[in-house]
């Protein structure tokens, strides 16, 4: 006997309501969609004072993605506006679950990778240097040398910047969509489907 001439169960369906959409949806996606704007604008800015009287410092500013932790931010908002999406059309108890937590994952990565930015000059300082040498013709491992040397001596700033913010903003949105999808989609009898 094959396995598709076996009886299953039947699936209970119950009406759609208002009430049963998963409206935590909405604020997945709006968060997915802030922190990729976030990720495009100025992220973090690099403000070099000048070794010599009478020189001029420089400022350079950085956008999300021209930093690695700006395109990991971009790959989880993608992934929570994605598994928000998906978790509004397909009405499976188990499955809008599933996506829940996967929408609430990605906003926790969105969030805490830019308050770790944000929070530790360091990091985002040697993720500078990264990209300076990336740029020019220095090692990297000079370049996070030669700025960190210079931060010691007070001569170089990191500031965090509006994308930065909005990045974090952005994530925790996410995070609290992805809970609110996975809470109301538990509150389904087991193996339901709405229809």
């Amino acid at each position: 006997m094959s396995m598709y001439s076996q009886p299953t169960q039947p699936i209970t369906v119950y009406p759609v309501g208002r009430e049963q959409w998963p409206f935590g949806a909405i604020p997945a996606v709006a968060g997915g969609v802030l922190a990729i704007v976030g990720a495009l604008i100025s992220w973090v800015s690099l403000t070099v004072e000048p070794l010599r009287a009478g020189r001029r410092g420089a400022k350079l500013t950085f956008n999300g993605v021209d930093l690695a932790d700006g395109k990991v931010v971009v790959v989880a908002a993608v992934v929570a506006v994605a598994a928000a999406v998906v978790a509004w059309f397909i009405h499976h108890r188990e499955t809008g679950i599933v996506l829940g937590i996967v929408a609430a994952v990605a906003g926790l990565v969105i969030t805490v990778l830019p308050v770790i930015d944000a929070i530790s000059p360091s990091r985002s300082l040697a993720a500078v240097g990264r990209q300076v040498a990336a740029s020019s013709n220095i090692s990297a491992q000079r370049a996070e040398a030669a700025l960190r040397v210079l931060s010691a001596r007070g001569g170089v700033m990191v500031s965090p910047q509006f994308g930065l913010f909005l990045a974090i903003l952005g994530g925790l949105l996410a995070l609290t969509g992805g809970i609110a999808v996975a809470a109301r989609s538990a509150s389904f009898p087991r193996g339901s489907r709405r229809s």
